[in-house]
Formats: C-alpha cells, structure tokens, sequence
C-alpha cells in the first residue's frame, strides 16, 4: 500500500486490520485481557477450582501430564497411522515440484535461469528447511559435495525466490 493511501486509510480508521494500528493502543488492549485472564485464574484459585493445579504455601503445584486413559482412541489411532503410505520427504518435494514447477521459480542471480540440477536445490532448500546445515546435508545425502550445494544456494536460494515459489504454490 502506498504511504499516502496508508496516512489516509489511518486517519479514516479504514485500515481494517484484525489489532490496533498503534502499540500503546495494543498493548492496553492486551493488558487488560491478561488482568482479565489473571482474576479469572485468581478467583479459581481462592475457592480451589483450578483444574489439575493448585495454589498452597509452597506455591503451585500443577499436575503432570496423563497419558490418554481411552485405549480405544490409542488404538484407532495406530491404525488409521499404520494405513498412511511412507514416503521420504525427498519424494514429497519431488512429487510437489512435478505438479506445480515451483523450483523453476529459483532462478539463477545472475542470469534468472531455472536450477539445472532440481534434486539438488530441493536437497539445499531442505537443509536450509531443516536448519541441517549444506555440510551435513551433503554427508547425509551422499548424492552432492558441500561445495555443490553452496554453488545452488549461492546463486538460486535467496529471499525474492522463496517468496516466487511461494507464490507458485498458493
């Protein structure tokens, strides 16, 4: 949005956004539900109605965590895990890219050319998902050097194509 339509919309209040435009105006708005949150909490405690907590001398004392007592949901639920296919993440990012080409939106610095190599951008774009690291990822995947995957991320990986792929894929 234009600088000015932003001025103009503000001083309108047509903004339309979901918070306040102004962080003093935000910040009192979620004070006071947390004051609100907290009386609700101080309340439940004063007559002892705390679900799974408690307020003594000591301080609080919050119950751990159950395991789920309804076998029958633990069941349905291994079942319904055991009939999914399995697949490598490898194969879903292959299978995402043969749908909607988004890897050809990784266009090269320089030239703006798509990846020759689309595993190898998916396997950099996946370290960099995964936080891996390229090193790592290129010791795990035993498929591209480190130096290989540098080269990719280097020249295809960067803000403006992530948001084209993203894009892409909405």
């Amino acid at each position: 949005m234009p600088p000015e339509a932003f001025v103009a919309r503000r001083q309108e209040s047509e903004l339309g956004l979901a918070v306040p435009d102004c962080f003093g105006d935000r910040r009192t708005e979620r004070t006071v539900l947390l004051e609100a949150r907290l009386n609700e909490i101080d309340t439940l405690a004063s007559a002892g109605k705390l679900v799974e907590a408690a307020i003594t001398a000591e301080g609080l004392s919050i119950s751990p965590i159950r395991k789920n007592e309804n076998e029958e949901v633990d069941d349905v639920a291994r079942r319904l895990y055991s009939m999914l296919p399995r697949l490598r993440i490898t194969e879903l990012l292959a299978e995402v890219n043969g749908w909607t080409r988004c890897a050809g939106r990784f266009g090269h610095l320089r030239t703006g050319a798509p990846p020759d190599e689309s595993i190898g951008l998916m396997t950099a774009l996946l370290a960099d998902a995964t936080n891996l690291g390229l090193a790592r990822m290129a010791r795990s995947s035993k498929i591209f050097s480190h130096s290989r995957l540098l080269w990719i991320a280097e020249w295809h990986v960067r803000d403006e194509t992530y948001q084209a792929a993203l894009a892409c894929l909405t």
